[in-house]
């Protein structure tokens, strides 16, 4: 199973849908280059990353999501429009502040 699932809703909107799992390694390394090659294929797409199912991630894969943002940021920032983040847990939304600042 992977640990989310990233697709095109629409030609502008690029949604990512967690399912509920605890990913390893492999599975959380292959969404963060699934994401960064929709990324580059779709320049101009908003992203919607819908949290409302994603179990806390652990330390490992925390510091690894914001090391990824860090490495990608150039290509983010000029390929993303805008991003939206739904996480209705207040710890998961907690735990994805502390991504954003590593």
């Amino acid at each position: 199973m992977k640990f989310a699932k990233v697709e095109m809703s629409n030609s502008d909107v690029m949604e990512i849908n967690y399912n509920g799992i605890n990913p390893t390694k492999d599975q959380f390394e292959a969404y963060l280059k699934e994401v960064i090659d929709m990324v580059e294929q779709n320049p101009g797409a908003a992203q919607l990353y819908d949290g409302t199912n994603i179990k806390l991630l652990p330390a490992d894969l925390r510091i690894r999501h914001g090391k990824w943002i860090k490495e990608n940021e150039g290509i983010l920032s000029q390929n993303v429009t805008v991003t939206a983040i739904i996480i209705p847990n207040m710890l998961a939304r907690m735990v994805m502040r502390g991504i954003f600042l590593i």
